[in-house]
């Protein structure tokens, strides 16, 4: 059986994303959260074009890349947020309010607001998202409680957490 990856691992695994001499966890943060989404974007920056670019020209980058995907997709079993956990112990440390909703929290609020009043293509709307993790749990509940598939959207005033 293959060994989980923790949130340690995926924090060294984006450590490894460096480049150019900017190797703070901030900064490789946002570099793997843009290349990440590079991939599902039709017209590219040039920042995310850059970093397509060095996946396809540096092994080493590549494979930390890989490593990254990998353990997130570990920690982010059950609909769990490691990219907010890291975001906010790791590299935020709370600036300007940010402290994301603990899960528990999130799933609580979730039961009470949505109810049992689900239906296939229901919209749910999270103006304030952070990380996204009140949406996961609305997610999460929809999926495995009610056996449906809402419509999710979320917005938030700081690009790094819309990125998450």
């Amino acid at each position: 059986m293959e060994k989980k990856h923790t949130k340690k691992d995926l924090e060294a695994a984006i450590e490894k994303m460096a480049i150019g001499g900017n190797n703070t966890l901030a900064a490789c943060f946002d570099n793997f959260l843009n290349l990440a989404l590079s991939y599902f974007c039709n017209n590219m920056d040039e920042r995310q074009m850059e970093l397509r670019k060095r996946v396809e020209e540096n092994d080493d980058f590549r494979k930390a890349y890989q490593e990254a995907l990998e353990a997130y997709g570990d920690c982010a079993e059950n609909y769990h947020d490691p990219m907010g956990d890291m975001f906010m112990d790791k590299i935020s440390h709370g600036q300007h309010g940010q402290f994301f909703t603990p899960e528990d929290l999130c799933e609580l609020s979730a039961n009470i607001v949505l109810g049992n009043d689900f239906h296939d293509g229901m919209t749910i709307n999270d103006p304030t998202s952070g990380s996204g993790r009140m949406l996961l749990k609305a997610l999460q509940i929809a999926r495995e409680v009610h056996g449906k598939e809402p419509l999710l959207y979320a917005n938030d005033i700081s690009m790094t957490c819309a990125k998450m």
